[in-house]
């Protein structure tokens, strides 16, 4: 007696086959929502992590502003606060672009759509 699988995205039943690897998925269409369902989740994680970086931007402004209207930082002078700003900055910057980059490397081709 064969042992039947369920499919991991439906959880139909799939019989199981007589020699190879055995099946995950039910269908064709299975198998391509399930692949939809994980570039969509990747998709998301990425999303947010481009929202917090962001924020992280928009709080370097925001301080940035308030040491060009005469506010000093307890620690450190004017200068060492802004060259800390523009280096934290930068090193936000390049975190948004190889996220952007890894963003592109995931997304699927036009034509599976």
């Amino acid at each position: 007696m064969t042992k039947s699988e369920q499919c991991r995205n439906c959880d139909n039943e799939i019989p199981a086959a007589g020699a190879g690897r055995p099946r995950r998925y039910c269908s064709a269409a299975c198998r391509q929502a399930a692949y939809r369902t994980r570039v969509s989740a990747a998709a998301a994680r990425n999303l947010g992590a481009m929202a917090a970086l962001a924020i992280r931007l928009r709080d370097n402004a925001d301080r940035l502003w308030l040491i060009s209207q005469g506010w000093v930082p307890a620690e450190g002078g004017r200068e060492d606060a802004v060259e800390a700003l523009l280096a934290e900055t930068a090193a936000v910057v390049e975190e948004m672009a190889a996220l952007g980059d890894e963003a592109r490397d995931d997304s699927p081709p036009d034509s599976l759509d």
